[in-house]
């Protein structure tokens, strides 16, 4: 017993030790940063208020050729879609501890369907870890245009027409991306420095650096919405998943700055960091998941749950990354203004599907793209 009860407290001691390396870590300067370049202070507690503005543009075309199995002839469609209400605004506030945030944010404005974001940072001096997933509905946008070719002798010769897209039509639309940068130049660069304002970036420094890029896309069309999700013969859901790496350049250039009196008194603290960041990028995987609506007769409509899959790959082609960001300290206070922007786009390859009269050949093409501008007010506690 006594063995047991002398024994407790080191193994108390120790515990306790660990926690207190960790507070370390998280909220202490990092040793291995040059003090002349880098300003650190203190990483405790902060909190802020954030508004953000995102935008999503989707566009979706569609080739198609019908082939009439009694006449021989053709009819050419083209049909273009593309997203009506694509720019969202939210405010919100977060608290912040070491590099960890953790936030809430609102959708202001008005919008057709609803709109949820979130979004995951973990921002280091040499590293940026972020996660973004945006799930939403839209209007859409778009027109039809469709002619006969081959049709000798009958009403078809000739035939021209152009529509537009019925603007009651809704798509649901979900993107997520991922992002890794690690930069080089660890000792005199601090990547997050125009970013989150968590260290101070003494003199202007850059790094080349590595980044990897994981993309999801998936664009819905509503089933009930008969008219167009028979024009495009039920293939009215695309899922695309993108692998990407490359290498590019990251810099801070800070035109001012004044020191503080120390690390946890903050009193004299002037900075403006200005951070541009550029990674052209191969998309080295891109696959493309095509869904085609089951057609019931017995009701006349489509249902999404007996949907058959088409899985195809694009080859390799380029990509890339682009941020900029602009932070300025005073004191315990700094505020800071990002933006980003990425793209990717799919493709997927001809085909043939039977129908009533004949067979339809469709070819689809479209893009995703997203972008995003944040400003931040913080407090540093």
């Amino acid at each position: 017993m006594a063995l047991a009860a002398g024994s407790f407290p080191a193994g108390a001691q120790t515990f306790g030790q660990r926690l207190g390396d960790l507070w370390q870590r998280l909220c202490g300067p990092n040793p291995s940063l040059d003090s002349t370049r880098i300003f650190q202070p203190f990483k405790g507690w902060g909190a802020g208020v954030v508004y953000s503005m995102t935008g999503e543009q989707v566009r979706i075309n569609t080739d198609g050729d019908f082939t009439s199995g009694e006449h021989g002839g053709h009819v050419l469609s083209t049909i273009n879609l593309y997203l009506l209400n694509d720019v969202g605004h939210s405010v919100g506030v977060y608290g912040r501890y070491g590099p960890i945030q953790l936030g809430f944010n609102r959708h202001i404005g008005r919008q057709e369907g609803y709109h949820r974001s979130f979004n995951f940072k973990w921002l280091g001096n040499f590293f940026c870890l972020d996660a973004r997933y945006i799930s939403y509905q839209s209007l859409l946008g778009g027109d039809i245009s469709m002619r006969a070719v081959g049709y000798p002798n009958t009403s078809l010769t000739g035939y021209r027409s152009s529509i537009e897209v019925d603007r009651r039509s809704i798509a649901t639309i979900s993107t997520a991306v991922v992002n890794g940068i690690y930069a080089f130049n660890r000792k005199r660069f601090a990547y997050r420095a125009a970013y989150n304002g968590r260290v101070v970036q003494r003199r202007s420094a850059g790094s080349f650096l590595v980044a990897a890029k994981y993309m999801y896309g998936n664009f819905q069309l509503d089933a009930s919405d008969m008219v167009l999700v028979s024009l495009v013969n039920g293939l009215a859901r695309f899922e695309t998943s993108q692998f990407s790496l490359g290498a590019g350049y990251s810099f801070n250039w800070v035109p001012y700055h004044r020191d503080a009196v120390s690390q946890h008194d903050l009193r004299g603290l002037r900075n403006l960091t200005f951070n541009l960041t550029a990674v052209p990028m191969l998309t080295l995987f891109n696959a493309i998941t095509s869904h085609q609506y089951a057609f019931r007769s017995e009701t006349f409509d489509y249902v999404m749950d007996d949907a058959q899959k088409y899985r195809s790959f694009s080859r390799i082609q380029p990509n890339f990354t682009t941020r900029a960001a602009v932070c300025y300290n005073t004191g315990r206070f700094y505020v800071n203004l990002w933006a980003d922007y990425t793209r990717f786009v799919f493709q997927n390859r001809n085909r043939t599907f039977p129908v009533s009269t004949g067979e339809m050949d469709l070819a689809q093409r479209g893009d995703f793209s997203s972008w995003m501008v944040n400003l931040q007010l913080n407090y540093r506690f």
